[in-house]
């Protein structure tokens, strides 16, 4: 059986996490095998199932087929370069006490995307995952991760790594390199040494050469992730709030994910109106402050209503996208919420 992979976009505080969670459950529920990644930052979807901690696949208490994971950079990234160098022993020695790489796992830019990188990549090869639903960052984080394979095999197969690699291996003595050429090259060595000072640039130095021989490696992971991301192997849902403007938004997000070659597959509007307090606000027997208060939220209730209705108006006649509405729940139980939400959104997905 074909995996399905499903990938939630969306703008912040839209409710992306409990759609995923949602997706997810839907999924399990027919009985396949099923993970829920998340790959925020803000790590919110332990939360949503009822997880009090999540990092590590940890399965999902109460539904059956399901599991959890949250790639931690703080947590994997020291991980991730023992793996690495079980491949590479040889730079052992060069990375122990490394304040560089002891700094990676502390907010180093590009780091908890690489991490999810790598945690994904597994999961396409592991045969027994036969579901996998992707809850991304707000919008612009959640468009980088599906164009980072192709970025990352940019960087591994362009000369730029390569030749930074043999920058930081240079050392006196002879070899097929011109005396010229390895003249200039310890110059600049020495040249940045001075700049940066000894022990960042050996630090600096260290992990280019780590990365330089992880090469092989490092495209193994590009193609891997690559091919779990394609735009032929995966289901996009664009999430969006029934708020003034949201047509617009998901207009942005959509022609976004066009511009890089995907085609989202489901519109879901969520928190959506279905009712209204405006009877209440023309109750003779209510309160002035009451019928004031329920006259505000009545607008407001109407403005989502016209909101939603544009969404779900530009997608059927313009992008021929389909969309599912979402009712506001109460958020007290998220686990309640994700529930009733796999039930509304279970004839469509798969």
């Amino acid at each position: 059986m074909t995996r399905a992979t499903w990938i939630c976009v969306g703008t912040g505080g839209v409710g992306k996490t409990t759609i995923a969670a949602a997706i997810a459950t839907a999924i399990a529920a027919t009985g396949r095998t099923t993970v829920v990644a998340t790959v925020d930052p803000a790590r919110r979807l332990g939360h949503t199932l009822g997880l009090p901690t999540l990092g590590t696949r940890t399965a999902v208490p109460g539904v059956p087929n399901l599991s959890a994971l949250a790639p931690d950079a703080a947590a994997d990234v020291h991980a991730l370069v023992e793996r690495w160098l079980a491949a590479q022993p040889v730079h052992a020695a060069g990375l122990a006490g490394n304040p560089l790489l002891a700094a990676l796992g502390n907010g180093f830019a590009g780091i908890h995307e690489l991490v999810s990188l790598v945690a994904l990549a597994d999961l396409n090869n592991d045969a027994a995952c036969e579901a996998l639903v992707i809850d991304t960052a707000p919008t612009r984080h959640g468009l980088d991760l599906l164009a980072l394979p192709a970025r990352l095999s940019e960087v591994i197969d362009g000369r730029a790594l390569a030749w930074a690699g043999e920058l930081a291996k240079v050392t006196p003595g002879q070899g097929l390199r011109s005396r010229l050429t390895r003249w200039g090259q310890r110059r600049l060595v020495s040249a940045l040494t001075l700049a940066a000072g000894e022990v960042a640039a050996t630090a600096a130095f260290s992990l280019l050469a780590f990365a330089a021989d992880l090469r092989p490696e490092l495209s193994r992971l590009a193609a891997d992730a690559g091919a779990l991301l394609a735009p032929a192997a995966v289901r996009i849902a664009l999430v969006t709030a029934a708020r003034p403007g949201a047509v617009d938004e998901v207009e942005q997000m959509r022609a976004a994910l066009v511009a890089g070659g995907h085609a989202p597959a489901l519109v879901v509007i969520n928190r959506a109106p279905t009712g209204s307090t405006r009877t209440l606000a023309t109750l003779p027997s209510a309160s002035a402050e009451l019928r004031a208060i329920a006259t505000r939220a009545a607008a407001e209730l109407d403005a989502a209503r016209v909101a939603a209705d544009a969404v779900t108006a530009r997608a059927r006649d313009v992008w021929r996208i389909p969309t599912i509405e979402i009712p506001a729940l109460s958020p007290d139980d998220p686990r309640a919420v994700v529930t009733e939400v796999a039930r509304l959104i279970a004839g469509v997905v798969r």
